[in-house]
């Protein structure tokens, strides 16, 4: 809370971290699940706790930033969506790619 001018101010609830210890290989964004891609670099370590600040190669996001928050992922995933499920890295794209797949492997709470 803050207070302005003699009043008290409030903003809503704090944002839902978006840590992932329990899927640290998965990009909350798209589904991406970096275990099985030819991408590198785990989206938020070993652990899940702390984010790479590299580059999702599917949805372009970054991680520890675009997807700090689960609002974050949520916006993010419906700016990709919309953009038609484009791959940033194109040379990383699976054959026989499927997005709908991809997004089936996201965490409920996180969709």
């Amino acid at each position: 809370m803050l207070i302005w001018q003699g009043g008290p101010v409030t903003f809503g609830e704090s944002p839902v971290r978006a840590a992932r210890p329990d899927c640290p290989s998965l990009c909350l964004v798209c589904g991406l699940d970096y275990r099985s891609s030819a991408a590198e670099g785990w989206p938020w370590g070993p652990d899940g706790t702390l984010p790479g600040f590299h580059f999702c190669a599917c949805c372009d996001v970054e991680f520890g930033y675009q997807d700090a928050t689960l609002d974050g992922c949520r916006t993010a995933r419906r700016r990709w969506i919309e953009a038609g499920h484009q791959w940033s890295d194109p040379s990383a794209r699976p054959a026989g790619w499927n997005a709908q797949t991809q997004l089936a492997a996201i965490p409920a709470r996180a969709r």
